[in-house]
């Protein structure tokens, strides 16, 4: 099995990368690896667009695959995709705001190639019209694949929307059909988390003081796209008049400009900036030594865009006991009183055509925002948790193995990814006994009516001028496909090329391709008669 999706593998284990900052891209890139390691697949292609073949070194990195593995992940450009999609049997693996694009682009090389959705946040800009586009066009043969059982009801509730919506335009119901092919399938992490680390070495390394105890937070810094951390400030200065020797540890990456500046002056406000430390943009191998570096791990989280909680499996492989909101996926992960606890949260009811009719206008801007500045965490709940875990040994550390067992058995790559196979597996199955051909756009039929006239190359014949002899031989020297269709047709004496000749000749097997021949074209080097 081949998988075809948008993104390569960029995780980089020396530097802070964009694999790095924010659980959607952590768990792209990891399980891009985990499909790598698994001996099903044989190759995993990120599809891009012809733009990109200039800064292909830039843009696509292997540096860090054990080099067994970096032969089985390439780019794949539109002229490859059909070669490709023939071949073997593949799936299409697409994050759920473009799952309309990967079936486009099968179907526009006649494939009937099914697609796998992954849901990682559900709120995506222009909401209905990506699950308008899932909803009319996915089939049988597809999937979506969202990671909590309260992500699986986000995205049920919405289709009931919509049902009734096309219902009164007359449009067939599809609710049967989308229910059949909705999956719940947990991400996961790496194998490697669950290795103790010594704390005392993890806060030596990290600079921290050995005495005392470690609260985390691992995440982005955003207080209107992920987590307001002000009330963890409070509950540390809170704390501090009854727990000796606690730290707060905030890391992750400061994704809105100025937070840690503005959480810098709400510590000194509260007399705690002592006992509040930042590691940001840090380096991948540093994470676990963060994590060992911790006593309990805290999660405010109270935005709609966290379905799974990516940090929380981190911090439970690691042997942390978590205390995190009652919130979406939190609650799959959380055995509450058992690895951690669960706190109470609401949200505030009214107003609610505010947040609708901004999230029609741009939902990432600010409709996530307003949900969150709606929603209310227990803190004085989650204060009285902390100080439980961290007042008794014995829970902390009863918590702490429940907890990294909980992970080994459910929660990592080499436990999930099997999971995710044998679906894929079954859709490629489905796909092959129904052959249905997918919707796409014409483009070239779109816009067939702009050009006087459309003409295939086979049938053009064009001539070089003879003032532009030069430029013709300077262009074959520095394109390598040019040059060999050029000296195909010519046998080095381009000056033969001055009378008309039918370009078909240059269209040989393994000389240059249609484009390269309409760029000759484009730029006057060649003419057509």
């Amino acid at each position: 099995m081949n998988i075809l999706q948008f993104v390569s593998y960029r995780r980089s284990i020396s530097d802070f990368k964009v694999a790095d900052r924010n659980g959607s891209a952590v768990a792209t890139n990891d399980m891009t690896m985990a499909c790598l390691q698994h001996s099903g697949i044989q190759q995993v292609y990120a599809l891009q667009s012809d733009g990109r073949k200039s800064q292909d070194d830039k843009w696509f990195s292997r540096r860090d695959l054990p080099s067994e593995l970096q032969n089985k992940i390439s780019v794949c450009y539109p002229d490859q995709l059909s070669d490709i999609v023939s071949n073997k049997p593949v799936i299409g693996l697409a994050a759920f705001p473009y799952f309309s694009a990967m079936a486009e682009c099968f179907g526009a090389v006649k494939a009937s190639i099914p697609v796998c959705s992954l849901v990682h946040a559900i709120p995506t800009p222009r909401l209905m019209d990506n699950f308008l586009s899932q909803y009319l066009f996915a089939q049988a043969s597809d999937s979506i694949v969202v990671t909590s059982t309260a992500g699986r009801d986000a995205i049920t509730n919405i289709f009931n929307q919509l049902a009734e919506i096309l219902n009164r335009l007359g449009i067939k119901s599809r609710l049967a059909d989308m229910e059949n092919i909705i999956h719940v399938l947990p991400l996961a992490t790496e194998s490697a988390m669950l290795r103790e680390v010594d704390q005392t070495l993890a806060r030596d390394v990290l600079g921290l003081p050995q005495v005392g105890r470690v609260i985390l937070y691992s995440g982005r810094l955003n207080a209107g796209y992920k987590a307001d951390l002000e009330p963890l400030i409070r509950v540390i200065a809170d704390m501090r008049r009854r727990v000796g020797g606690i730290r707060l540890l905030i890391a992750g990456h400061e994704e809105q400009a100025g937070y840690k500046e503005a959480l810098l002056q709400i510590a000194h406000d509260c007399n705690v900036s002592d006992l509040v430390d930042f590691r940001l943009d840090f380096p991948s191998y540093l994470k676990r030594y963060i994590y060992a570096s911790a006593d309990v791990f805290v999660s405010p989280v109270d935005n709609v865009q966290e379905t799974f909680g990516l940090s929380v499996v981190e911090a439970m492989a690691s042997g942390l006991p978590v205390v995190a909101p009652n919130w979406s996926g939190y609650r799959d992960l959380i055995k509450d009183g058992i690895t951690g606890f669960l706190v109470d949260t609401w949200i505030e009811s009214a107003h609610q055509n505010d947040v609708n009719v901004t999230g029609a206008i741009n939902w990432n801007a600010d409709a996530e925002r307003i949900l969150a500045s709606r929603t209310i965490i227990d803190i004085a709940q989650m204060t009285k948790r902390i100080e439980l875990v961290l007042s008794s040994d014995k829970l902390r550390l009863s918590m702490a193995a429940e907890a990294r067992r909980t992970v080994n058995e459910n929660y990592t790559w080499s436990a999930v990814i099997d999971r995710f196979i044998a679906l894929w597996e079954s859709q490629i199955i489905a796909a092959s006994i129904m052959q249905k051909s997918r919707a796409y756009l014409d483009f070239d039929n779109a816009f067939n009516g702009y050009a006087r006239a459309e003409a295939s190359l086979k049938e053009v014949y064009a001539y070089c001028p003879e003032a532009t002899i030069g430029d013709l031989e300077r262009t074959a020297k520095h394109r390598s496909s040019e040059r060999k269709a050029l000296i195909a047709a010519t046998s080095y004496n381009y000056g033969a090329l001055v009378e008309p000749f039918p370009v078909g000749e240059l269209l040989d097997p393994g000389s240059a391709s249609h484009s390269m021949i309409v760029n000759l074209l484009k730029r006057g080097i060649l003419q057509i008669t």
